[in-house]
């Protein structure tokens, strides 16, 4: 070969050999490093949307026991409701026999 005849054309192509080697090991880091950093990325983003999903369950526990306790303030209200028309209905019946009575006390009273 001609490297091999000329001292300074094996220089030269040991030192391109060499440079050559070294830029590929620098593109290896490069690659290494952006592969790194991407991964720390994607964990990141993991960590956050984690976070962000047990902030949501925790919200929806919440809101499940204030519906809970809603729906049991409404069955309460609606059975107060219920025993109010009862009630109602009782003292409509009672303010009927009442006047009822009265009426007839009247009627007794203007006979005399």
């Amino acid at each position: 070969m001609i490297a091999e005849k000329n001292p300074e054309m094996e220089q030269s192509v040991s030192s391109i050999w060499q440079l050559t080697e070294d830029e590929k090991i620098r593109e290896q880091m490069r690659g290494k490093r952006a592969n790194e950093h991407y991964h720390q990325m994607l964990m990141d983003k993991l960590q956050r949307l984690t976070e962000k999903n047990e902030a949501l369950t925790s919200e929806k526990e919440a809101l499940a026991s204030e519906k809970e306790a809603l729906t049991f303030e409404k069955e309460e209200l609606a059975s107060e409701k219920e025993a109010l028309a009862s009630e109602k209905e009782a003292l409509t019946s009672e303010n009927a026999a009442l006047r009822a009575q009265l009426a007839k006390y009247e009627a007794q009273e203007s006979k005399k």
